[in-house]
């Protein structure tokens, strides 16, 4: 595939992935302050009540939540939020599948889930955690993904 048909694609399931949120009762929009090699000062996808998560979207044939949450490292980089820890999330469609999954860091879905559990308002608080050499990942259906974040 063309490296044209490629961005094409990409900014149709960032479209895809804001639109399902939207229809979900969680308002999104595409972040259109991206760059390509890295670097951002938008997540693929903005979620204005949660501006501490930073959506990474791809949808490949081959494509790992691993890989994601590095891109959105590398993004995360060139972004600054003050007084928030940004979240990565990983939005991942390998083509062929039905629906997308969402991949997180576990100590950072530990962190989602927990706001979700507690019904808090709050956004995250800063949270300092021992950086493991290989983090464990967790994996969420979209469907669930949908029902943490209502």
């Amino acid at each position: 595939m063309g490296g044209g048909t490629s961005i094409r694609k990409g900014k149709s399931f960032e479209r895809t992935v804001a639109n399902a949120l939207t229809a979900a009762g969680i308002t999104a929009r595409r972040g259109l302050s991206q760059t390509r090699g890295g670097g951002c000062e938008e997540p693929d996808v903005v979620i204005d009540v949660f501006p501490d998560l930073h959506l990474e979207c791809k949808h490949r044939k081959v494509i790992t939540h691993r890989n994601a949450l590095a891109q959105a490292a590398v993004d995360l980089q060139a972004r600054e939020v003050k007084g928030l820890r940004i979240l990565p999330v990983s939005v991942v469609k390998i083509h062929g599948e039905h629906r997308p999954t969402v991949g997180m860091w576990v100590k950072d879905a530990m962190a989602l889930t927990q706001r979700w559990v507690d019904g808090s308002p709050q956004l995250f608080a800063p949270m300092h955690f021992l950086r493991l050499q290989l983090d464990p990942i967790q994996v969420f259906t979209w469907e669930d993904f949908l029902q943490i974040l209502k």
